[in-house]
């Protein structure tokens, strides 16, 4: 009995590592996409709204 109440556990335990794998890895790319719009948002601000006249 306590050999199969162990290999619960550890199916359980491997669950749960996959799971904490799987929510890490979709905040990292939540947080790569944020950047990414972020850095294009600067790039569009920085073109268009930039008076090339006025600077030269």
């Amino acid at each position: 009995m306590q050999w199969r109440a162990s290999f619960n556990r550890v199916r359980i335990v491997d669950w749960l590592e996959s799971f904490q794998d799987l929510i890490v890895i979709s905040l990292c790319l939540s947080l790569f996409g944020v950047i990414v719009v972020q850095l294009w948002v600067l790039v569009v601000t920085m073109i268009y709204d930039a008076s090339f006249q006025e600077v030269s």
